[in-house]
């Protein structure tokens, strides 16, 4: 396992937990593999429907993308590495794709274009305090 930034994994908790808060009908997942047309690829924290996690829950990776992807930042990833799995995971189903800072700022995007909010769970903050 590749050694990782502290904040990283705080991100990523604290991410996951306030998606449960805001959308408690469905299932979060840290670390979702998602079977893409590249391969196998994996977001640092991802929000399935109920009726999607039954299906994704017994495979190794996902079929059908979560409807939400997020990747914390900084990461081993460059920026056109983030704007590959935004279009991957875009073409195997997921709805939106967000990014976390290394300062708590959140980016929400729907097809490649950066919106104000998320459209899913416009409860979620812009920010997480670090």
């Amino acid at each position: 396992m590749s050694p990782m930034w502290q904040m990283h994994g705080y991100f990523q908790n604290r991410v996951a937990r306030k998606l449960e808060e805001v959308l408690p009908d469905g299932v979060v997942v840290t670390e979702s593999a998602i079977r893409t047309r590249d391969g196998t690829r994996v977001a640092d924290v991802a929000w399935f429907t109920r009726e999607h996690w039954e299906q994704a829950r017994h495979e190794f990776d996902a079929t059908k993308a979560p409807l939400i992807c997020i990747e914390i930042l900084p990461s081993s990833n460059t920026k056109e590495e983030m704007a590959e799995k935004m279009k991957l995971y875009s073409a195997a189903g997921a709805q939106e794709f967000w990014t976390v800072d290394s300062e708590g700022g959140v980016r929400f995007f729907v097809d490649g274009s950066e919106q104000r909010a998320s459209g899913l769970a416009p409860e979620f903050p812009a920010r997480i305090e670090p």
